[in-house]
């Protein structure tokens, strides 16, 4: 065995240096979920109400309140089943979303949801995304690349507006409009789209934005727009300009970015395929990532509630709820119960200077995590109390360390499990 990591082993219950570092600034807390392993989208309605679709499961309606998904309304037909890959709520509370070849509108109650239109006209083209704008005007996507405007005025029938033909046949994955009435399009393989919609019935292309795998926008009060690409790029910001776009920051840590959701703060919420549910807040130059939380494997959409209940849809884990709030220690991931120890490899890895180690507990007990160096001398006590069970992540700052090995090790009652990380400066 290497002398330098025996040496180690052995003085791993020496106590020279002990520190704090900083954690997360916030923390996401468990406000309530619904099992399902075909989860897809969600929205809110204005009154609270809770939108779920799935892939082979219609639509589920819900109400919320403290931890509780209840009074659940259904719509599963063989005409509405098949895959609801997006859902969007309008102001007035008409729920609209793509299924196949068909867009729908229904409205609900305490007791059903009853649709009141719907329009085929897609020449057989399988529609991917929807989303609303000034004057209720409704605007859809397609999967060969097109994109569609329809008003939906008297809560009866959709009518025809206009017809925009991106250059090529890939989806559009997600759509947004800006303060200023910019059409934004993410189209999967081709990257972002600014359109003009003059007088409800041309569209203009303006200006296009290379990305492999444009996914989701979303778009700030200030009209800064913040969209997700799931691949190296990751979250993307940019403001526009009448004409064009102009870049503004970037977040890639990971990437794996699939749709993006706004809270009335400004706070932004990204949904990522890779880890789960991340808070960041821009200063209108920066991002910082100010809470992070994995209820699944494939967090795939999300959306903020008019109370500030942030919800996500994870293809395997179902729909979450949580709260977003100021940190009074470090981030535990309560509500989800482990079924063994487990001690994460730190993300990412190597860092400069800070990362993020997670490990999850299936039982309450005294736990400590401590960082040593490579001949075993601590150099940080990251937790050292009585938790419960659950899952839980710490942030590192190695900021006045020097680059090189270094080891964590978690231990609570007969468990421990130590590895290692490179600090690169």
């Amino acid at each position: 065995m290497n002398k330098s990591i025996l040496m180690f082993f052995v003085l791993l219950s020496l106590t020279i240096i002990s520190k704090s570092y900083a954690q997360f600034s916030h923390v996401f807390n468990d406000a309530g979920s619904v099992e399902n392993n075909d989860a897809q989208s969600v929205d809110v309605s204005p009154d609270g109400t809770v939108f779920l679709g799935t892939l082979f499961h219609g639509i589920n309606a819900y109400d919320h309140s403290d931890t509780t998904f209840f009074n659940l309304r259904q719509i599963f037909d063989p005409n509405v089943g098949y895959s609801i890959q997006e859902i969007t709520v309008r102001s007035d509370s008409i729920v609209f979303f793509p299924n196949f070849q068909t867009l729908n509108a229904y409205t609900y109650d305490d007791t059903s949801i009853t649709n009141i239109g719907s329009v085929v006209d897609f020449d057989n083209k399988t529609l991917t995304s929807v989303t609303t704008g000034p004057g209720g005007i409704v605007f859809v996507g397609t999967g060969t690349g097109g994109l569609r405007a329809y008003s939906f005025t008297d809560t009866t029938s959709f009518s025809f507006l206009a017809q925009y033909n991106l250059p090529l046949s890939l989806n559009v994955k997600g759509i947004a409009v800006g303060p200023d009435s910019i059409v934004y399009v993410a189209l999967f393989g081709d990257g972002f789209y600014a359109l003009s919609f003059y007088d409800d019935s041309t569209f203009t292309q303006l200006d296009h934005i290379a990305a492999i795998q444009a996914q989701g926008i979303a778009v700030g009060a200030d009209g800064t727009l913040f969209l997700a690409s799931q691949n190296t790029n990751g979250l993307m910001v940019y403001t526009f300009n009448g004409a064009t776009f102009d870049s503004v920051t970037q977040w890639m840590d990971p990437p794996g970015a699939l749709n993006v959701a706004i809270g009335a703060d400004g706070t932004i919420f990204v949904a990522n395929s890779l880890d789960g549910l991340r808070a960041l807040s821009f200063d209108g130059s920066t991002l910082t990532n100010t809470a992070h939380i994995n209820p699944g494997s494939d967090t795939r959409d999300v959306a903020v509630g008019p109370d500030g209940v942030i919800y996500t849809a994870d293809a395997q884990a179902g729909w979450h709820a949580f709260t977003y709030e100021v940190a009074t220690g470090i981030n535990d991931e309560v509500g989800f119960s482990p079924e063994s120890f487990s001690l994460s490899q730190n993300y990412p890895n190597p860092f400069n200077p800070a990362t993020t180690i997670r490990f999850q507990l299936p039982q309450s007990g005294f736990v400590s995590l401590k960082v040593y160096d490579l001949t075993g001398r601590e150099v940080a006590v990251l937790v050292k109390e009585q938790k419960p069970a659950g899952t839980y992540q710490v942030s590192f700052d190695a900021g006045q360390l020097a680059s090189g090995v270094y080891f964590y090790r978690l231990k609570s009652g007969e468990f421990q499990q130590t590895r290692k990380m490179l600090l690169v400066r």
